[in-house]
């Protein structure tokens, strides 16, 4: 009996399909952990046809299980064959397409998760879940995204919708990992995708973008036309635009701006974007928050102002700080009347309001006015 198994499972796995036909017709020779255990070994080594054999025997084999506790559909997917895993997801009941494997997920996650785009549209074909969760809460979608799946993300989006806001158990949903890896956020947000859901941490996908230093992601989101960019850190309470400029993100927070971030909102220690920009030496980001009408009621390049300076007192070493003549030149000069030119341009940016960074780019006025209004003088410092 165990001479005739062995020889039944060297002809399996070389393939030898009239051999097998053999074995097969010797009445109760083998037993059914015999033809399971051969059904695994023509699965994962891909010979269809005697996959095909082995099912014929009317034993429920395709509802066997491994020491792993993988399924013959599973085995299919895990070593890329889409034929195989077509035939063994029809000879099965409907629910088997959406079988777990022990606790930690079905079919169709490790076909998203590993980028294998045809065995995912054949499992999508024969009833697979997309909404379905493995063990940590993640959706397909979520997986694709998190594993850079970019073919995986396009099959998905076009069979299913349902799935595209779902959350794992971090509360982040696909968006969320896209935004943090750049990975298919045009994707996601041209199919609908909701760009203000916060997870566990209260974070949005802007301000993960923002934290992660990625410009092309913050412009994105901000050129939707659906995100909130005030949205601020529940702890620090800053916002995409308090990061943004303490990083010296020139290139996009133009974008945040024009999208209506609150140049003059403050986090939790009363800080704006105006000061983080200015303490860590931003000037580029200081021009762009200026031409926005940005409340900087004091304001140099030599990087102080106000709310810098008395933290700076509270320091133990504030005694040194007034030998430094930068310093010293603030305090001579913080104060001194404003000049006409700097009233007049001070008055009409406060009149015009936000609109004044939006609309006055359309308004026919004499470039020398639009360089005047602008600060252009910051550009000539530093030619």
């Amino acid at each position: 009996m165990k001479i005739c198994a062995c020889s039944f499972l060297e002809a399996v796995h070389s393939n030898s399909l009239r051999l097998v036909q053999l074995h097969l017709a010797v009445p109760q020779a083998l037993q059914a952990r015999d033809l399971q255990q051969a059904l695994f070994v023509a699965t994962r080594l891909g010979h269809e046809a005697v996959v095909r054999l082995l099912l014929e025997t009317g034993l429920s084999l395709v509802l066997a299980v491994d020491g792993r506790q993988n399924t013959p559909l599973y085995v299919a997917v895990a070593h890329r064959w889409p034929r195989l895993t077509e035939l063994l997801a029809r000879a099965g009941p409907p629910d088997l397409v959406n079988a777990w494997v022990g606790a930690r997920h079905a079919a169709v996650h490790l076909a998203a998760q590993e980028g294998l785009d045809e065995c995912l549209h054949v499992l999508v074909e024969c009833g697979a879940d997309l909404r379905a969760r493995d063990s940590a809460g993640c959706t397909p979608l979520i997986l694709a995204v998190r594993y850079k799946r970019y073919g995986v993300m396009k099959v998905l989006l076009e069979h299913s919708s349902s799935s595209l806001n779902m959350a794992d158990h971090s509360g982040r949903t696909a968006l969320h990992y896209a935004a943090q890896s750049a990975t298919g956020v045009a994707q996601l947000l041209a199919a609908g995708a909701e760009v203000n859901v916060v997870d566990g941490e209260g974070l949005t996908p802007l301000l993960i973008a923002a934290a992660e230093g990625l410009s092309g992601v913050v412009k994105a989101l901000a050129a939707s036309g659906r995100c909130d960019v005030n949205v601020a850190l529940p702890s620090s309470r800053r916002t995409a635009l308090h990061i943004l400029a303490h990083k010296g993100h020139s290139d996009c927070i133009a974008q945040l701006l024009a999208a209506g971030a609150d140049v003059t909102a403050a986090d939790a220690e009363g800080r704006t974007a105006m000061w983080f920009a200015v303490s860590n030496n931003r000037l580029h980001v200081v021009k762009e928050l200026l031409r926005a009408s940005c409340q900087a009621n004091f304001f140099i390049l030599t990087g102080y102002d106000l709310p810098h300076l008395r933290e700076c007192l509270a320091l133990p070493e504030a005694q040194q700080l007034f030998e430094r003549a930068d310093l010293q030149h603030w305090l001579q000069h913080a104060r001194d009347v404003m000049s006409l030119r700097c009233l007049c341009r001070k008055w009409i940016r406060h009149h015009l309001g936000r609109h004044f960074y939006c609309d006055l780019q359309q308004l026919p006025v004499p470039d020398s006015i639009r360089h005047y209004l602008f600060y252009g003088e910051l550009d000539d410092s530093e030619d």
